[in-house]
Formats: C-alpha cells, sequence, structure tokens
C-alpha cells in the first residue's frame, strides 16, 4: 500500500475523507482484491439487486424523454482506453441533445472535459429532462445491466472521455497522479459503475481530483470500503449530488 509520503496528489481534505471511506484491517486490498473471483461474483449479484430495483424509475425516465423530443432514449457512448487500447462502450439513458457526443469538441474548447464541468456553466448539450435525469443519475441505470452481464465492473474507476486522455492524462503520463493512475490501469484496474467519483461533487472535481482519487482507489479499495461507497452512493443521488 502506498504511503502519504507517495502522494496521490489530493488536496489533504479530500485524502484524509477517501482513506477514511476504505479503511479496512483487511490484506485483501487494492489490485489483488479488484481482480479477484469474489469480488466479480458480488459485483453482478449486486448489480442485478440494483437494476431490478430501479427498473420503475428507468421506466418513468424513458418515457420522459421519449415524450420530450422522440429521438431513442438510449445512447451508447463509445471511448478508446489507448492504454489498454479496448474500446469502452457506455450504456445510459440519453440526457442530451442527439449526436452530443460529436459536438463535444465545441464545449470543451481544448481543455479535458473534467475541467470544463468545473469551471463552466452548464452544458448546453444537456436537455432539460436530462438534467433531472443526471442530477437524480437516473441517466446511468443502464450500465447496472452491464455490470451485471460482466461487461463493466461495478465497483471501478469512472470512465474518462477521450479528450480528458488526449488534453488531460496522456499529456501528463509522466507525472503524478497521472502515472500512478495509469500503472494502476495497465494492472488491470477496471472501469466500473461506482466509485469514489460518484461521491463526492463531481462538478468541482478538478481533474487532478479525480484522477487522484482512483489512483488511491486502485491501491486501496476493499470489500468493506465498497459497502461504504454504495451507502454512500446512495445518499449522494437522495441529495440530488448527481452530474450536472
Amino acid at each position: 500500500m502506498l504511503e502519504r509520503d507517495n502522494c496521490y496528489c489530493l488536496q489533504d481534505e479530500l485524502y484524509q475523507s477517501a482513506t477514511h471511506l476504505l479503511r479496512t484491517t483487511s490484506d485483501n486490498t487494492g489490485l489483488a482484491y479488484l481482480n479477484g473471483d469474489l469480488k466479480r461474483l458480488f459485483d453482478r449479484f449486486v448489480a442485478w439487486a440494483l437494476f431490478i430495483g430501479s427498473t420503475p424509475f428507468t421506466v418513468v425516465a424513458l418515457i420522459a424523454v421519449l415524450t420530450a423530443d422522440r429521438h431513442n432514449p438510449f445512447i451508447k457512448l463509445n471511448f478508446n482506453n489507448p492504454v489498454t487500447e479496448e474500446d469502452i462502450a457506455i450504456w445510459k439513458i440519453r440526457s442530451m441533445l442527439p449526436n452530443a457526443q460529436k459536438r463535444e469538441a465545441s464545449v470543451v474548447m481544448g481543455s479535458p472535459l473534467s475541467d470544463v464541468k468545473r469551471t463552466r456553466s452548464p452544458d448546453p448539450r444537456i436537455t432539460n429532462v436530462g438534467r433531472i435525469l443526471r442530477r437524480l443519475s437516473i441517466d446511468e441505470t443502464p450500465q447496472l445491466a452491464q455490470a451485471g452481464l460482466g461487461r463493466l465492473a461495478l465497483f471501478g474507476y469512472h470512465y474518462f472521455t477521450d479528450t480528458d486522455w488526449e488534453l488531460g492524462l496522456l499529456p501528463n503520463k509522466d507525472i503524478d497522479p497521472f502515472s500512478g493512475f495509469i500503472s494502476a490501469v495497465k494492472r488491470g484496474l477496471q472501469p466500473g459503475f461506482l466509485g469514489l467519483y460518484g461521491i463526492y461533487e463531481r462538478s468541482i472535481l478538478t481533474l487532478n481530483d479525480r484522477v487522484g482519487l482512483e489512483w488511491l482507489y486502485s491501491d486501496r479499495a476493499n470489500f468493506f470500503g465498497n459497502l461504504r461507497i454504495l451507502g454512500h452512493t446512495v445518499i449522494a443521488v437522495l441529495s440530488q449530488r448527481g452530474a450536472r
């Protein structure tokens, strides 16, 4: 386990909060735990339970999106992980205008999308219905089915967009926290539905904070820590601290 002197490059308050959340006396932590069979089975079981429980909200959301603009309420986002050369497919309930992913360049204007969300006004691509879905995180419920099928981890790092990789992570790949996170991805850290990113105020996290949190998670993840992440995520959703 990395010590504080190795620095996840997090603000002290954020570091203390995250490490407290992931506290454990178990030796089965980090990537050894994340890549274990027990964790994979637990992910699938909990994912299906959450998916079934959220079905009524998902159905209402799908009807609302379809009624609003008569376009397909589902959207498949395709991202490439340049570290592993793997393509990542993320299914969501559409909260933006059609073809929003193709319009991303005009929104980011040369900055990583994570930093754009923090420093600028709400994304103009988000619809009125979508704004509500994102605040409640209902737009992400299709990913529970992906986790149940084993195509996405239930607990892991929140995916980064292509612009995040191109404009933020890769240009800084030789310095921490970026190098530490990239090393963890090379060693098996998988994108997931739940994680530290969903607990803290997403819209105020810098890209540096996000990467630092994911690096810390890759080193300290454990069973009871994941249970706390699940509980805190429910609290975050109920308090409407989803994406903006």
